[in-house]
This record gives C-alpha cells, sequence and structure tokens, in this order.
C-alpha cells in the first residue's frame, strides 16, 4: 500500500513530462506504473483505453481489504484478550506466591526466635549441669576423706 502510494506520487510528478508526449506513450508510461502497483489482472482491463476498474471492482476491492482488515482486527482483539487474561492469572499467582513468601518469612523469623530461645536454655542447663558436676565432685571428695 505504501509502496503504491509513493508510486502515485512519482506518477504525478511525472505528469508534467507526460503532457510532452504521444497519446500512446503516455498510454505506455501509465501501465507501467500500474504494473508495479496492480496485479496483472487488473492491468489487463486497465490497458483498454476506455477500461480501468470498474466500480464494482472496486468496491469489490475494497470490501476484501476491509474485511481482512477486521478478520485482522478480531484476531488482535482476541489475541489481546487471551494475554489480558493471562496477565491476570499471572498476577493473582504472583500475588499467592508473595502471600506464601510472606508466611514462610514470618515462620523463619519464629524459627529463629525458637531457636535462639532453645540455645539459651540449653547452655543454662549446661551450666546447671556443670555446676552439679562440680558439686557432685566435692561431695565425692568429701566422703572419700570422712572415716
Amino acid at each position: 500500500m505504501l509502496r503504491c502510494g509513493h508510486l502515485v506520487l512519482k506518477l504525478v510528478l511525472e505528469l508534467g513530462a507526460l503532457s510532452q508526449r504521444s497519446p500512446v506513450s503516455q498510454h505506455h508510461h501509465l501501465l507501467a506504473y500500474l504494473h508495479l502497483c496492480l496485479p496483472s489482472s487488473d492491468i489487463n482491463s486497465a490497458s483498454h483505453p476506455m477500461g480501468g476498474l470498474s466500480k464494482r471492482t472496486k468496491a469489490s476491492r475494497a470490501n476484501g481489504a476491509l474485511g481482512r482488515a477486521r478478520i485482522v482486527n478480531m484476531r488482535t482483539a482476541t489475541d489481546l484478550q487471551v494475554c489480558q487474561e493471562r496477565l491476570q492469572q499471572c498476577e493473582h499467582t504472583l500475588q499467592q506466591s508473595q502471600n506464601e513468601v510472606q508466611a514462610l518469612q514470618v515462620s523463619l523469623h519464629r524459627s529463629r526466635a525458637e531457636l535462639a530461645a532453645a540455645k539459651q536454655e540449653l547452655a543454662a542447663c549446661r551450666s546447671k549441669v556443670r555446676s552439679m558436676g562440680a558439686q557432685l565432685a566435692v561431695m565425692r571428695t568429701q566422703q572419700a576423706a570422712s572415716p
């Protein structure tokens, strides 16, 4: 489509040069540009001096292009809807994952606090065992020394 627009613009710019040529030369020059832009079936109909595309052909072409554009538009809209649904699913999954991570972080913090308390309790128990071991050693020494 862009190529055709460019060719039409180029054709318009050369109209001044065309006016200097014979009618047959003008006709062949125009056909050369049309050949670059249109399918060969249209060129054959355009090559007739009174020819060109009929209104019906033009309307049919426009309707065909419009139909193809609508199909592409519907596919794009469907693809967009599918992508939006997937995005919502991903956002929901992400939210669930973030909630799980937060719960795991709370659990980890609680477990670390419990571990720290258990280590303190273990240290206190070891200290108590050492103290009791020392007392037991003193008692054994006293018992061995007494007659």
